[in-house]
């Protein structure tokens, strides 16, 4: 079994596809142009090992279409095995053919599938609208250290606080 190579940690600024997989795409373009515009929303969102956990609902707000069109155009990618759909308990991971485009090296063990995904989601399928809003930090309460270790501390950390400050003598 080989182990995968250190992945750099910035996503890949491009995407590269086989010349013998150009004309299937071209085709596809003409066959089901729906179903080639999410493939290359897909493409342009795939991460280095060629995966995507986005829902259909986020996808029609990507692509403008409704999410029957894109459960058609999904259904026809993968028959057609530009993709696949993996399960991880309720939530789909789309990952594209490493045979029509990739990232990078993408690496499989045995029968597991192994990815980093880019999540994708939109702020109507959030239970509050605090989607991208920052909330207030909350102030953590004071670390309490015992006074034979107090003594070793900077006493001008406010984030640390003796027993003696809070009364606990």
């Amino acid at each position: 079994m080989r182990e995968l190579a250190p992945q750099n940690k910035r996503q890949a600024e491009f995407v590269q596809l086989y010349r013998s997989s150009m004309r299937a795409l071209s085709n596809l373009a003409l066959e089901a142009p729906t179903a080639h515009a999410v493939l290359y929303v897909l493409l342009e969102r795939i991460n280095e090992r060629n995966a995507l956990v986005v829902s259909n609902t986020t996808l029609c707000k990507l692509t403008g279409k409704s999410r029957s069109t894109i459960t058609r155009a999904l259904a026809d990618l993968r028959s057609r095995n530009y993709i696949e759909t993996l399960r991880a308990g309720n939530v789909t991971v789309i990952v594209v053919n490493k045979r029509v485009a990739w990232t990078t090296d993408t690496a499989l063990r045995g029968r597991l599938a192994i990815f980093d995904a880019r999540v994708i989601v939109s702020e109507e399928e959030q239970a509050s609208t605090s989607l991208g809003r920052e909330p207030e930090l909350v102030r953590l309460p004071p670390v309490l250290v015992p006074p034979e270790i107090a003594s070793t501390l900077d006493d001008e950390d406010p984030t640390v606080s003796g027993q003696a400050q809070l009364g606990l003598d």
